[in-house]
């Protein structure tokens, strides 16, 4: 997808700054070196619990900021009522 098709697109479309995308992959380049030093240092099992942690705390998030999910339902009632007068 083009630049021109993006700024003409109705949807929503994410413009992360070159700061936060930097941010960001330096993280994830650095995190295989922490999961490393977790387990050295305090156990084996530390980083796979700190990972586990992590996905719970994502999930929690998710589940807290649901509300998005009711616009689905209503587009798909719109697409069944749609199909109902066409069909």
């Amino acid at each position: 997808m083009t630049a021109t098709q993006t700024g003409e697109s109705p949807a929503f479309t994410s413009d992360r700054g070159g700061v936060q995308n930097f941010a960001f992959f330096t993280i994830l380049a650095f995190t295989p070196f922490i999961a490393t030093k977790l387990g050295e240092e305090l156990g084996a099992p530390v980083p796979y619990a700190v990972g586990a942690l992590c996905c719970l705390i994502g999930m929690a998030i998710l589940y807290a900021r649901r509300h998005h999910l009711s616009a689905l339902a209503r587009v798909d009632d719109i697409a069944v009522q749609e199909a109902a007068t066409v069909g």
